[in-house]
């Protein structure tokens, strides 16, 4: 079974999961079941699995670590909002990788087409979602800023396609200090994902790239954790800074976009990047984002 519900959705259906976990050990079901989270993020089947076991007692807590796993995994494959009469059709493009992380999985491993089992699932979570998710969304904001509908468009502007180029690539290599890439090899990827947002076939529109700016601000998600980590090992990050386009995401559709400007009207963006980012008043890319955050508003 395949559901798809997006990340912000996971507390909802951990009630469902532990009612079917409560029946397999109520029915002597033994059989190990691995649950994978497939989205954007990091450790979201973690996070799924805290929440399922917030329904669970401490016998099902028990039967559940010892016969239920919960992999987390990296997942890479741009599938944009459809456009189809039925509503279970989907484009996806013709790219993709799934790494899953192999010491979660319970049981005999499983032979699955497009699946691939990492001992270093870190590596490979922070690799896509700090250079093809990070790019994705700054090409998302400021295309939005631009009035662009979709990616295509907002990449194909030059000065967006160049900014956003570049942040891939400051990211990147903060990445390669990080996680020890080979240098060339990681740059080939940059490359390869730059060139995905280009893809003809694939209308993905800034409104869906962009949506949630709260969480894309998080510490730990795409646009704060690869301009931290760049900045930390003294790379530069002129390019990385334009995430600060997400504080002027105007999506009406979107509940955070919405909540967001508006606290940002009441409070100033200074106060809600110090609540979501986990920046400090001191930092100095505190300054910086806000910097180009208030030239947007000139640029625009």
């Amino acid at each position: 079974m395949v559901w798809y519900v997006g990340p912000l959705v996971l507390p909802k259906i951990a009630a469902t999961i532990a009612e079917g976990i409560r029946a397999r050990m109520s029915a002597g079901v033994a059989a190990p079941m691995n649950v994978i989270c497939c989205e954007n993020g990091l450790r979201t089947t973690t996070r799924l699995k805290n929440e399922t076991f917030k329904h669970l007692n401490e016998a099902e807590a028990a039967f559940a670590e010892e016969h239920i796993g919960f992999c987390d995994c990296a997942v890479d494959r741009i599938c944009p909002k459809p456009e189809y009469e039925n509503p279970l059709d989907a484009a996806v493009e013709a790219y993709m990788e799934w790494d899953v992380e192999r010491s979660a999985w319970k049981g005999e491993l499983a032979d699955i087409q497009g699946l691939t089992y990492t001992d270093n699932l870190m590596a490979c979570l922070e690799r896509k979602l700090f250079t093809l998710n990070s790019g994705h969304a700054v090409c998302a904001y400021l295309g939005s800023l631009k009035g662009y509908s979709t990616i295509l468009e907002s990449v194909q502007d030059p000065v967006i396609g160049d900014i956003v180029h570049n942040a891939m690539k400051e990211s990147g290599e903060g990445l390669i200090r990080e996680f020890r890439f080979d240098p060339e090899a990681h740059r080939a990827y940059v490359e390869r994902g730059f060139q995905r947002f280009q893809n003809p076939h694939l209308k993905d529109e800034v409104q869906r790239v962009g949506r949630e700016p709260f969480r894309k601000l998080s510490p730990g998600d795409r646009l704060i954790k690869p301009l931290v980590t760049t900045a930390s090992y003294g790379f530069p990050v002129d390019y990385l800074i334009f995430g600060a386009a997400a504080l002027r995401f105007n999506c009406p559709d979107d509940p955070q976009s919405v909540e967001m400007l508006r606290q940002i009207q009441e409070r100033g963006a200074e106060a809600i990047l110090l609540e979501h980012t986990g920046l400090d008043k001191d930092s100095p890319l505190l300054t910086r984002i806000l910097d180009v955050y208030r030239a947007l508003a000139v640029a625009v």
